[in-house]
């Protein structure tokens, strides 16, 4: 079985990019499924506040605001300013708690194929719902930690890779609110230097992907139809990713376990 592939050494991340081609190609049907019942009405609710919060910015002067603070107060305390600061708490309660719903079905997806097991969409969709109360509690959880670790920067950035793996936990073990967030500290454990190596390169080639495929609809015109678009094909893009970062989170399991060989370059 492919689990047995992804289990019986410790992964170079390029090792793991190159499995996760394969497994995101044969259960591509599944994945668009998932981006459509789950990621569509998401990011209608997302792009619906994101061009009203972009409306409300076009008749402001940000460079005049940023250049003063007594201006910058003034603006945040006028009615402009709240609706802004709303709209954009609405959006990052959205990418925390929502987004990562495509995230535990595509995990799940994934899974079941390594495992030769019927990798439905629709089953790992339920799942993943079954799950979200879990998810907003770890979510929430996982933010206020991470954010108020940032007022010192490198905390921040500590607690983001030790809680890197919370939401796979969640769906793939069944681990609760603080369970998800202690097992993928465990995970994380002992290997923070190469788990953080990874996260870079994954994040940072999946930002290059999608900035790229958003810089080839130019305009300065923000429509609710080139929103979801954009969106839609930004989510297939990360769920590639998320298949990635699945065999990285069982290949690590299997590490932490001492079921693997060692290899002696990660990348």
């Amino acid at each position: 079985m492919l689990i047995d592939d992804i289990r019986k050494k410790e992964l170079g991340i390029f090792e793991i990019f190159a499995m996760a081609r394969g497994i995101f190609r044969a259960n591509l049907n599944s994945i668009i499924k998932v981006c459509v019942f789950i990621g569509i009405p998401i990011n209608i609710l997302l792009s619906f506040v994101v061009i009203l919060a972009t409306n409300i910015g076009k008749s402001i002067n940000f460079d005049v605001i940023t250049s003063d603070p007594s201006k910058m107060e003034q603006f945040i305390l006028s009615p402009q300013g709240r609706k802004m600061v709303v709209y954009y708490i609405i959006v990052f309660m959205i990418q925390s708690m929502m987004i990562p719903l495509i995230t535990m079905a595509v995990a799940r997806i994934t899974k079941n194929y390594a495992t030769e097991k019927a990798a439905k969409s629709s089953e790992a969709m339920l799942e993943a719902f079954s799950k979200g109360y879990v998810l907003i509690g770890a979510a929430l959880i996982s933010e206020m930690v991470i954010w108020g670790g940032m007022i010192f920067i490198i905390p921040g950035l500590i607690f983001m890779v030790n809680l890197y793996f919370y939401v796979y936990a969640i769906v793939l073990d069944d681990k609760g609110i603080f369970e998800s967030l202690s097992y993928s500290t465990s995970l994380v454990r002992g290997y923070f230097l190469k788990t953080a190596i990874a996260v870079v390169i994954i994040y940072c080639l999946d930002f290059s992907i999608s900035f790229l495929v958003i810089n080839l609809f130019p305009g300065e015109e923000v429509t609710m139809i080139t929103e979801l678009m954009l969106r839609f094909i930004t989510n297939i893009i990360d769920c590639y990713f998320v298949v990635a970062i699945t065999i990285f989170y069982i290949n690590r399991q299997a590490v932490k376990e001492g079921i693997t060989g060692k290899i002696e370059d990660f990348m």
